[in-house]
């Protein structure tokens, strides 16, 4: 069976790493080796390790130079996932979703389509391309959003709105299934495996 590499993607709240983990243990059941990447904040030394830390330099460090690190852990781990041995590989954010986050960093000094062109050249900088085989955006609305994450304030609801735009205007570029995250976390697994299988 060739290595099928999927995005798990959307913005922070919508339940990505709840659909990771029954994807994992759904092909697991089947027979399938797969293998999930750790974040990448693992793939760059110059990333803040503790969240405690992250939470401080997402707001005093320059949203240029914190999208040029993420999109640089992103590409090691991309390569990390193109060499292992593994019939299905998880992507919990993969590259319309990391790329869009970095957009939602910038637009907050630029317009979106500076912010674009300015994520393009990191991205060729960084040689960070797509390769995933399927990309599955989950989507829920703000209301949603916020009673699963409880701790957000006015810039990180203004980020996450901003990532949100981004999703949908990277998304054009790829061939997307956007699945409705408000219903049952089994429900919402179902729909994804229905695209997949």
């Amino acid at each position: 069976m060739k290595k099928t590499i999927i995005e798990i993607g959307g913005i922070d709240g919508v339940g990505k790493s709840t659909q990771v983990k029954l994807l994992y243990d759904y092909f697991s059941k089947k027979g399938l080796e797969v293998f999930i990447p750790d974040s990448i904040v693992h793939f760059n030394s110059d990333y803040p390790q503790s969240l405690e830390e992250r939470k401080g330099w997402y707001v005093s460090k320059d949203p240029r130079e914190i999208a040029k690190i993420n999109l640089v852990g992103a590409k090691k781990r991309n390569d990390l996932c193109q060499n292992i041995k593994s019939d299905i590989v998880l992507l919990d954010r993969g590259y319309i979703t990391i790329k869009s986050s970095a957009i939602a960093r910038i637009i907050k000094t630029r317009t979106f389509e500076e912010s674009k062109r300015i994520v393009d050249t990191l991205c060729q900088d960084a040689h960070y391309v797509p390769i995933e085989d399927f990309h599955i955006i989950y989507f829920a609305g703000m209301e949603l959003i916020k009673k699963r994450l409880l701790d957000i304030n006015p810039e990180f609801e203004c980020y996450l709105n901003n990532f949100r735009v981004a999703i949908d205007a990277v998304s054009l570029d790829h061939r997307t299934y956007r699945i409705d995250s408000h219903q049952d976390k089994i429900a919402v697994t179902s729909k994804t495996l229905e695209y997949l299988l």
